[in-house]
């Protein structure tokens, strides 16, 4: 007897039917999942494929100066160029062979003012003003102003900076009894110091100078030592 094989066919047609509608939605999800995983390409033009690199955010921030830097590194910038000013306090020995009854040497103390211009770490401008008296003896009493322009050379460029100077300018000394009172001379002014800086922008120092008067004031040589101060 012959068996009716419509039913078994129609079955196997609608499994068929089934497992392919599976594949076809289990397919789109799968690359949609593997999609999210991985950078997008896009074709160049030359047919290779590359990775789309997302772009950067551009920094809109300045670069950074030196000062900024030293402050970030902790590198304090001893040898700040610039201008600075200044002001100190000197003690003054005076030599004054032409002056009758002064012995060897008379002293007294003084102040000075100081402006200046730092170039680099080895050289500067430095230009100050003079103030000393009074000098006093049993038969004399005289005063001095004066100002001094030259260079400055600093040996080292750390905190403690040693330096020598030279400067021109001119002295006038004021009193009555003293034969040179009242008149202007050129000085060349020698000077050694050390500035020691406790900030980049404050100093303090200890200076030797040396004045040696010529004609018309020939003969009033001053010693001085001073300390000062001074702001860049």
């Amino acid at each position: 007897m012959l068996l009716d094989r419509r039913p078994l066919h129609a079955a196997a047609c609608l499994v068929v039917h089934v497992l392919c509608l599976s594949v076809l939605c289990l397919v789109p999800a799968w690359a949609q999942a593997e999609g999210e995983d991985s950078e997008p390409i896009n074709p160049s033009k030359n047919g290779t494929i590359q990775a789309e690199i997302p772009p950067t955010r551009e920094s809109t921030q300045p670069p950074l100066t030196r000062g900024q830097l030293s402050d970030i590194f902790d590198e304090p910038n001893w040898d700040r160029g610039g201008p600075y000013i200044g002001l100190g306090a000197n003690y003054s020995a005076e030599f004054s062979e032409r002056i009758e009854g002064f012995g060897k040497f008379v002293s007294s103390g003084g102040g000075t003012l100081h402006f200046g211009v730092r170039h680099n770490r080895w050289l500067a401008t430095h230009l100050n003003f003079l103030f000393q008296g009074p000098f006093k003896t049993d038969t004399v009493d005289f005063w001095t102003w004066g100002f001094f322009v030259g260079g400055r050379v600093y040996l080292t460029k750390t905190r403690l900076q040693p330096y020598i100077g030279l400067q021109g300018g001119f002295l006038q000394l004021l009193g009555a009894d003293n034969p040179n009172g009242g008149r202007f001379g050129f000085v060349p002014r020698f000077a050694a110091g050390v500035d020691f800086f406790t900030t980049e922008r404050f100093s303090v120092g200890l200076e030797f100078a040396y004045l040696y008067t010529v004609p018309p004031i020939q003969g009033n040589d001053f010693a001085t030592l001073g300390l000062n101060f001074s702001w860049f």
